[in-house]
């Protein structure tokens, strides 16, 4: 075999490598991207920048059988504004389950920023501060 044959099939066998998620081969599942996103909250602190959180935790996209999205981690992300116009953004990461499809919110666990700082990090925090920021969750 000709060097630049084999030289074409290890570039090949790089480049495979690049487009995997778990660095198994494969891209990440639902279920492990949650696993992960648990792994992830006992690294974050209160009072982390935002941008620093959101890079910790991560983003993720799991592809459906035709290329198109259907899921993103995080799933998705509310921006409310508190009785004195303070941006507040939350930001519902998956935690729990095989299917992101119909999650009830307990399969989710929501970041609270405000002012581009974490201040929550859980459904607790959220239920007794909400009144304080005045913020209305559908």
């Amino acid at each position: 075999m000709s060097s630049r044959f084999i030289l074409a099939i290890l570039c090949l066998v790089a480049a495979a490598g690049c487009f995997t998620g778990s660095g198994r081969g494969r891209p990440l599942g639902v279920a492990e991207i949650a696993a992960q996103n648990r792994a992830n909250l006992s690294r974050l602190e209160l009072g982390m920048a935002q941008s620093e959180a959101l890079a910790l935790m991560g983003e993720h996209e799991v592809l459906g059988v035709r290329g198109e999205a259907n899921f993103r981690n995080p799933l998705r992300r509310e921006h409310v504004r508190d009785k004195d116009g303070r941006a507040i953004e939350i930001v519902f990461y998956f935690v729990r389950g095989e299917t992101w499809e119909d999650a009830p919110d307990d399969a989710l666990l929501p970041l609270s920023f405000h002012d581009g700082e974490l201040v929550g990090r859980s459904w607790a925090w959220l239920e007794r501060n909400v009144h304080k920021y005045g913020v209305g969750l559908r």
